[in-house]
Order: structure tokens, then sequence, then C-alpha cells
């Protein structure tokens, strides 16, 4: 009888001290002890001039490149595979790489 009453203060015990702490967590907040999240004024939330002139010119280029699905694709495909090459022109890459190996290796330089 005793153990069983023991049992209940301590469950009472640890349930008043959650709720207390619940409070306390609660009422330092409304009191604004604990700091605050940051949030985005109205005037951050308003897009650039210059960024949604990007959006439209790149929405203009999308709807060309989908009006032809299999050709404008393959194309843009194209268009983007030279435009890498030019820009990493001195990276040969691993297939580079090997076919110099190869080369080497072979004697056809």
């Amino acid at each position: 009888m005793t153990s069983r009453i023991v049992t209940s203060l301590h469950t009472i015990h640890k349930s008043v001290w959650a709720v207390l702490l619940v409070g306390v967590i609660s009422l330092a907040g409304w009191l604004g002890i604990m700091p605050t999240s940051y949030a985005l004024e109205a005037s951050d939330l308003e897009p650039a001039p210059e960024s949604v002139e990007a959006r439209e010119a790149a929405y203009d280029e999308a709807k060309d490149i989908a009006s032809d699905p299999k050709m404008g694709v393959e194309k843009e495909y194209e268009r983007n595979i030279e435009a890498y090459r030019e820009e990493h022109a001195d990276e040969t890459g691993i297939v580079g790489e090997v076919k110099e190996l190869v080369n080497k290796v072979t004697g056809n330089e």
C-alpha cells in the first residue's frame, strides 16, 4: 500500500514539474526573454525587376525548346555540351586521359 502511494506521489511530482516547465517556457516566449525567429519583411519578398526579366527569358527559351520536344531538347543538349567543352577545354577528363595513355602505350602520338 505504501509503495503505491509513493509511486503515485512520484508520478504526480513529475507531472507537476513537466507542466511548470512548459509554463515557464511559454511565459518566457511571451515576455520576449527567449530570442524570436527572424522573419522577412514584406519588401524582402518582392522579386527584383531584373530577376523577373531573367525568369521571363528563361521561360521563353524553355517554351521554344518544348515546342519541338524531340529535336528542341536534343539541340539544347548539344548547345550545352559545346558550351561546357569550350569553358573546360583544358580539362580532358578521364576519357581524354585514357586516350592519351593508350596513344602513349601504342606509340601513336
